[in-house]
């Protein structure tokens, strides 16, 4: 099985997701109440204001999901560092020439 724990670092994990959801539904809610409120578009400043109240809930909800320890950084780190090195020398022949190393 393939290894899917940095797909949150790209932005395309479960948690991104609900995250995405979450700051959509705060934009057209603030959005319709403020064009209903206004009946013109000049209301639809509110959906700023919604936009604002969405960052503020989801950095109080998700702001202890995204911190690393330091041992999980520093195994991520290794990990990283391990990969990099491995994949410099994956295709040794572009790197270093038509005769390798």
């Amino acid at each position: 099985m393939e290894d899917t724990g940095n797909l949150d670092e790209l932005g395309i994990g479960h948690k991104s997701i609900k995250i995405r959801l979450f700051y959509i539904t705060f934009f057209f809610l603030f959005l319709v109440i403020g064009i209903v409120i206004t009946q013109n578009v000049e209301g639809s400043v509110l959906s700023i204001f919604g936009l604002f109240l969405a960052r503020l809930i989801v950095s109080f909800l998700y702001r202890n999901s995204y911190k690393k320890t330091k041992k999980e950084k520093e195994e991520a780190n290794k990990k990283n560092s391990k990969e990099r090195f491995e994949k410099m020398f994956e295709n040794n022949s572009n790197t270093f020439g038509s005769h390798g190393l």
